[in-house]
This record gives structure tokens, C-alpha cells and sequence, in this order.
């Protein structure tokens, strides 16, 4: 009975900070002068991929270039992303001390040619006016905008997940972590600037440390 409840405790949860942090689609901010690049760090998301590409090219506001970095896939994964006419690199050896995902974000952004960043995975699919929404949202609030996407589930056991996303959310949103230098971000989408993109990759002892998405 006790986990039930605090099952239950934990949905409604997860469903009050999801509500208080939704991006607004009509916020009244200006918009933010730079050209956007997008990172999207890929391996075997031959599945995934189109969905985000698609809705990418369907953006009422359009990216200067998407980066697909091709971390070593064994399907398809590199010829869906250029049949798409995206930019493609393929992802170093990983060296000693770095993650994977990690390492291919960084070796996008080195990549990128915007001012603006934005680092996405492979299996989020955007509304029409998601970029739009978030290049507006940075401009009013300046730093980084980490976004928790929704859950789209199709089996019924894809639901258990939600206990593991309410827990993540938390992670990132508890009050014991405001003042956490080494607090991390959410990493399915995040919008920042080439600037502070380059500032958090050479503070502390190396970028690595650093890129916690």
C-alpha cells in the first residue's frame, strides 16, 4: 500500500513540474540575433532519426545547420541522416576519461558554426513551433534552457518509465541543487550559446568533466 502511494505522490509530482516548466508558445520575448546550430548525437537510431528530422524541417523557425555525429552506428544510421541533406561527421575514438555521448556532443560543437547551440537526441520528435518558442524563452532568460520533453508511450509497459523520468526531473529541479556548481542538464534538448558552451568546457579540470547531459 505504501508504494502505491508513493507511486501516486510521485505522478501528480512529476505532472506539477512538467506543468510549471512547459515553454510558452506566445511568450512576449525578443527574439535572439544569432544563427542556430543543432548537435544530435546518433548510434543505430536509423528508426528514430527521421522523426526528428522531419519535424525539424517543419520548424517555424529554421536551424542555420543540423550536425548528425555518427557515433559508430552499425545500421543505417548515416545514410538516413544525409538523405536528409544534414551536415553528418563521424565520431572520433573515444579517448580515456570521456563518455560516448558526451564525446560526440563536444566533437559536434566543434564542428558548429553558430552562435546559438542546441544539442538534441536522436529519439525526441519537436512541435512546429518548439524552436521558435525555445530561441525566445533564451532570449528573455539568457544561460541555458534544458527542456524535459513529454513521454510518448505505445506499450504498456513503456509506463514504468514514468517513475524513472519523475525521479530524473527531480534531480534536476530539487531545491538541494540550486547552488550545485556541478549541477548537470537534462540532455534530450538544450539551447545555449556558443560562448557558454566554450566557458563550462574549460572550467573545472577538463571539458569532460564538465558535459554532464
Amino acid at each position: 500500500m505504501g508504494i502505491w502511494i508513493l507511486f501516486v505522490i510521485g505522478c501528480m509530482a512529476g505532472f506539477i513540474v512538467f506543468r510549471k516548466n512547459k515553454v510558452p508558445l506566445n511568450a512576449e520575448t525578443c527574439w535572439e540575433e544569432g544563427r542556430l546550430s543543432i548537435i544530435i548525437p546518433a548510434r543505430n537510431e536509423q528508426y528514430n532519426l527521421p522523426y526528428l528530422l522531419e519535424s525539424l524541417q517543419a520548424q517555424t523557425f529554421q536551424a542555420f545547420e543540423i550536425i548528425v555525429v555518427d557515433d559508430g552506428s552499425s545500421d543505417r544510421t548515416k545514410q538516413i541522416a544525409e538523405s536528409y541533406g544534414v551536415k553528418v561527421i563521424a565520431n572520433p575514438q573515444l579517448p580515456l576519461g570521456w563518455t560516448g555521448k558526451n564525446w560526440a556532443v563536444w566533437n559536434g560543437y566543434l564542428q558548429a558554426a553558430g552562435e546559438l547551440i542546441a544539442f538534441m537526441d536522436a529519439d525526441i520528435r519537436l512541435a512546429p513551433h518548439a524552436l521558435e518558442a525555445l530561441v525566445k524563452m533564451r532570449g528573455k532568460n539568457g544561460g541555458v534552457i534544458s527542456v524535459v520533453p513529454f513521454h510518448h508511450t505505445e506499450k504498456w509497459y513503456e509506463r514504468l518509465a514514468l517513475v524513472f523520468n519523475v525521479l530524473g526531473v527531480f534531480a534536476f529541479t530539487s531545491p538541494f541543487e540550486k547552488n550545485n556548481p556541478m549541477k548537470g542538464l537534462y540532455g534530450s534538448c538544450i539551447l545555449t550559446t556558443r560562448k557558454i558552451t566554450r566557458k563550462l568546457s574549460v572550467t573545472k579540470a577538463s571539458s569532460r568533466n564538465c558535459w554532464m547531459i
